[in-house]
């Protein structure tokens, strides 16, 4: 480049003033290719026109037009709809970070209004076909489905726009009160309780099949996709749904039926020990796919053991049921040590193992030659150290269907506890009660050398001479009401009669629910360094639902400590109810230090021992004003801390589940309302 209209350039500053000064308006370019001098017009562009003064927020993502640098880098036009950040909803549903949507619900998407205008006709819960293209692959276009954010954990979707006057990015809805997906949020149907809807295919496994082996006989002589297969496998298939392998108790789910119809589930009841979760899925919300489905026959008794043959079924990717014989080689209690941070393990429970790859991560159950469910094939988490393999590990492991049983066959009967809306139909969710204490086996021979009397021996060893183990307390949960317990104690008996084994404990807990005076207290006789004592041991009730409030401030998650962190032994004597378990990146938390893995016990000198207290002494602080901040982390240190609120960016809000009616309300504590005039016509 020589000239820029008749002004020599030799420098970027004089020719970046051409330009701005000749926006919108054309300049003759005198320039010299290949030694060749040319002469060009051009029309310069406004910069401002391409660079994005706009974004969407809709169920934890950030959408926006695509800006200049990265059209540039990516080599696609300007103003393409563009995901900055997945977040929930899209992150479901596979779709990356830095995608172009093409398609959505089956409409051409040119520019971020088209997919507000279409998102806005979607009511929540729907399920709709999105096109995507990435700049990695960029000449071929990808599809999946998008499930509508239906839980009401975010805000409607919020525009924001920057405004130049103030440097502020203002944000107000995008959608109008009257759109569906607006008015979904407040028209979630529930079903009559009164209604004659049989109640019996409300919940998933609850209840036997209808159909008898010679019916499944008779549809494998007429089915080709049955040929060659076990009848276990012929029997179970229309039993099989596909669900995510981690189920957490707040979650969407979306369950895939061996006859290939996929529908909505909900997470009903999460064990805190045994590493299952209950999740009930409606058939008939399938329409003609429910006439295929039913419901799998549990087999409780007997018991497996070392040597029995069982079936390994299971729903491979293309949804085709396989089985595969395998004989149980051995019984033993899982053990999975404490993670680098708390999260949810398995505890207390014994697991089987067969005879096949333990890589194998596919789940499924085990069954007899008759279809019959005795364990769930299952997945459990944990984490290695040490040896190089740090970080996360998957390994599968059999979990004896009993466990399950036990609380479907309370929810079954109606036994008194907590309402809970399960697929439109209110039903009690019972307690479980149990013994809020870690425990793992030791054997006899490590028992003697503590020094425990051969009368004991012996009389564990008759009780049970397949295991011939003790159980020996890891550790208390904190605050639970077994704490009279202590690391090391050896249980030996409960009411006078020997314990060998966590089945013990969990069927003395479930006695005292229907013993007249128990007070949820066990009669235990324990060995505690070197002698036999009687202790009275409480034992605490457990409603299945995990967390059900938390309060967003300044960034930071805090809540009621979860299991995993009780499990550590420890809570703050100054208040353990506003545990922060996690931040937000760009939050006054993050920019002041205060992370997750610690509890809030003060602000501004005012002590905060439970969520409400803390809601009362936040909710008066002004947007900009400097919080001194009081915290315990996890190891006992205190620590004092000030961060500077901000409420534009980051209201104080709460999420609260309501068992009644299975949904989460969001509540705003507080925010800025600003009036901003502005100056740009933004």
């Amino acid at each position: 480049m020589l000239v820029v209209d008749s002004s020599i350039v030799t420098q970027f500053l004089t020719m970046e003033s051409l330009l701005d000064e000749s926006v919108g308006s054309e300049i003759n370019l005198q320039i010299e290719r290949g030694g060749t001098p040319l002469t060009v017009k051009l029309k310069v562009g406004d910069l401002h026109s391409i660079t994005p003064n706009h974004f969407l927020e809709v169920s934890g993502a950030v959408i926006h037009p695509l800006s200049y640098q990265q059209a540039r880098n990516f080599g696609f036009k300007c103003g393409l709809v563009y995901v900055a950040e997945p977040g929930y909803m899209l992150s479901r549903a596979s779709v990356p970070r830095y995608s172009i949507i093409k398609k959505f619900a089956r409409k051409d998407i040119a520019h971020l209004g088209d997919f507000i205008a279409v998102i806005s006709e979607l009511s929540r819960g729907e399920r709709v076909p999105l096109e995507y293209v990435t700049y990695t692959d960029r000449h071929r276009n990808k599809h999946t489905i998008v499930t509508i954010d239906q839980r009401g954990w975010y805000a409607t979707p919020q525009l924001y726009t920057r405004n130049d006057a103030t440097g502020l990015w203002i944000a107000k809805s995008a959608m109008l009160l009257e759109s569906p997906y607006v008015v979904s949020i407040h028209q979630r149907g529930h079903r009559d309780v009164n209604s004659n809807v049989d109640e019996n295919i409300a919940v998933e496994g609850t209840v036997s099949s209808s159909r008898d082996l010679d019916d499944i006989k008779g549809v494998s002589r007429h089915s080709s996709s049955m040929e060659g297969s076990s009848l276990a496998e012929q029997v179970i298939k229309p039993a099989l749904v596909k669900f995510e392998v981690c189920v957490p108790p707040i979650c969407m789910i979306d369950g895939v039926h061996a006859k290939h119809f996929t529908g909505a589930g909900v997470v009903i009841f999460l064990h805190p020990f045994h590493n299952f979760a209950l999740v009930a899925y409606d058939p008939s919300t399938l329409g003609v796919g429910a006439s295929v489905i039913r419901a799998s026959k549990l087999l409780t008794e007997p018991a497996l053991r070392r040597g029995d043959s069982v079936y390994l079924v299971r729903l491979i990717d293309s949804l085709h049921a396989k089985s595969r014989k395998s004989i149980v080689t051995n019984w033993q209690a899982v053990n999975i040590c404490s993670s680098d941070f708390p999260r949810y393990r398995a505890i207390n429970t014994e697991v089987i193992e067969l005879d096949t790859d333990s890589v194998i991560e596919l789940s499924g159950v085990l069954t007899d030659e008759q279809g019959r469910v005795q364990a769930l094939w299952a997945s459990i988490s944990s984490q290695l150290f040490g040896c190089g393999k740090e970080g996360d590990h998957q390994f599968v492991v059999g979990i004896p269907i009993y466990l399950i049983s036990q609380v479907l066959e309370k929810i079954i009967s109606g036994t008194p506890g907590p309402f809970r809306l399960i697929n439109g139909i209110r039903r009690p969710v019972p307690f479980v009660r149990l013994l809020e204490v870690e425990i793992y086996p030791t054997s006899l021979t490590e028992a003697r050398s503590y020094g425990l009397s051969d009368r004991w021996v012996q009389a564990l060893d008759e009780k049970d001479p397949e295991r011939r183990q003790v159980l020996q307390v890891i550790g208390c949960f904190a605050g639970s009401k077994a704490e009279t317990l202590l690391e090391g104690d050896m249980i030996l008996a409960i009411d006078k009669k020997p314990i060998t084994c966590f089945l013990d404990i969990e069927n003395a807990c479930q006695k005292l629910d229907h013993s007249v005076g128990s007070d949820g207290m066990l009669n235990m006789t324990i060995f505690r360094e070197g002698k036999e004592i009687d202790l009275i041991v409480g034992t605490d009730a457990i409603d299945g639902n995990g967390t059900t409030r938390m309060v967003n401030w300044c960034g930071c998650i805090v809540q009621n400590p979860h299991s995993a962190v009780r499990a550590l032994g420890f809570l703050p004597k100054e208040g353990h109810g506003v545990y922060v378990s996690r931040g937000y990146a760009g939050s006054p938390i993050h920019r002041y230090g205060l992370y997750p893995l610690q509890w809030i016990v003060e602000v501004n000198g005012q002590p905060t021992p439970d969520l409400e207290s803390f809601i009362e002494t936040v909710k008066v602080l002004e947007d900009g004003e400097f919080v001194r901040v009081r915290t315990v982390q996890l190891n006992g240190k205190s620590r004092v801390l000030a961060l500077k609120q901000d409420l534009h960016y980051w209201p104080t809000w709460e999420l609260n589940f309501e068992p009644e009616t299975a949904t989460w309300q969001r509540r705003t504590i507080k925010t800025l309302q600003r009036v901003i005039h502005s100056t740009n016509g933004n």
